[in-house]
């Protein structure tokens, strides 16, 4: 029975923490109605507080259509230019080399 003062003491370390835990909630929610309180005690002293609508505007406009983008000179447009982005993780030179090559022969 050696095992008993431990098991005892682990016992007692999860009451005293279920105990704070508990202490902490309580904390919380009583924080939690003090502010509830507070703000119905100012709802009801202040009658229109937050129930003002914003005025809409007297008049509204449509926006404008965009227009259309302008090419940049000396730039070519997005149709032409064409390039790859690939990955290519683990290859060596020469994996690198063979793969521009069958792509060169492609074309």
């Amino acid at each position: 029975m050696k095992a008993a003062g431990p098991v005892v003491a682990a016992v007692g370390e999860l009451a005293h923490m279920l105990l704070f835990v508990v202490a902490v909630m309580a904390g919380v929610a009583g924080v939690c109605l003090a502010a509830a309180g507070a703000w119905r005690r100012y709802r009801w002293h202040h009658k229109g507080a937050a129930r003002t609508l914003a005025t809409p505007p007297s008049r509204v406009r449509a926006a404008r259509p965009l227009s259309p983008p302008r090419q940049v000179a000396g730039q070519p447009s997005a149709a032409i230019e064409h390039h790859h982005h690939i990955h290519l993780h683990g290859l060596d030179a020469a994996g690198v080399a063979d793969i521009v090559q069958q792509q060169q022969e492609g074309r």
